[in-house]
């Protein structure tokens, strides 16, 4: 059995290189989220169970989505490579990942809370292979379109959980690294309704809390009207649980003149950073 001194690594990593982020099942720095297919879990938090999580963990399976009740910060990192294997072989050439499949990635990793390692591997000169950048290349377009314009810039915002005005639900809306939504300390609910000028059409919704604040909203949804009166909650954004850096939900198309964030519980008052709406770009598909 190969053996490994972690403890005496971690340490000269930390005497060597303080603060670098250490990538294994349990972190310290950052952990595998349990699989090689480039995914995290529709629930993924960032917590572990201290000293519980080790490299080689048999119950690797739940590293999809973290531990709820954990007290160690270790985010998760979901590493795929963009074709079968992780090396170069020239009969893979027709095997390369699609755009379609990428999208899907993307928002399954970087859209569940966690960030995306994608592997390209090099040919026998060095280079990637002009399929592979090509599909990537289309990936970042596809982001850069989709969510370049959040369609509720504009509306008129109100909450019924609002810290003071320094913290008005508006800051969702602004594009500001270092103002966000607050509630106040011991409300954990709020109901924030954007109202529009105008009809809009949406398949994709982004909510990003202050992650320098941690996880604290463990329950929301998402709802919409086209008449002020009968409000139609959106399935795929129904009673969901983590949000994290970031939380993309693709749906199907819908037309509304309002939109309610509906924060139902939380570790602690909610603190949102980005809440949006987009169209997705053509690149993208459902």
């Amino acid at each position: 059995k190969t053996y490994y001194d972690y403890p005496r690594a971690y340490k000269m990593i930390d005497e060597l290189q303080p603060q670098a982020v250490i990538f294994s099942d349990g972190g310290p720095g950052c952990r595998w989220v349990g699989n090689e297919n480039g995914f995290a879990g529709a629930t993924n938090w960032s917590f572990l169970r201290a000293g519980e999580v080790y490299p080689g963990y048999p119950k690797y399976r739940e590293l999809q989505y973290g531990h709820a009740d954990g007290n160690q910060w270790v985010a998760a990192e979901c590493d795929v490579s963009i074709r079968p294997g992780w090396f170069y072989h020239p009969e893979e050439d027709d095997k390369v990942k699609t755009v379609d499949q990428l999208t899907d990635l993307y928002y399954r990793s970087v859209g569940h809370n966690a960030t995306l390692l994608l592997n390209f591997p090099v040919d026998r000169n060095g280079l990637i292979h002009p399929t592979d950048s090509l599909h990537a290349a289309l990936l970042k377009q596809g982001i850069d379109e989709t969510f370049s314009s959040n369609l509720l810039r504009g509306a008129k915002v109100k909450a019924t959980n609002v810290r003071g005005a320094k913290y008005g639900p508006e800051k969702m809306l602004d594009s500001e690294k270092n103002t966000y939504f607050a509630g106040k300390d011991g409300e954990v609910k709020a109901d924030i309704t954007f109202t529009l000028p105008k009809l809009i059409e949406f398949d994709c919704l982004m909510i990003e809390e202050v992650i320098e604040l941690g996880h604290r909203t463990t329950k929301w949804s998402v709802e919409y009207t086209v008449d002020g009166k009968n409000w139609i909650t959106i399935p795929e954004a129904t009673d969901k649980q983590t949000i994290g850096h970031k939380w993309i939900v693709r749906l199907a198309p819908v037309k509304a003149k309002q939109v309610r964030l509906h924060i139902q519980d939380g570790k602690a008052c909610p603190a949102i950073h980005t809440f949006g709406v987009y169209k997705q770009s053509p690149v993208f598909k459902l």
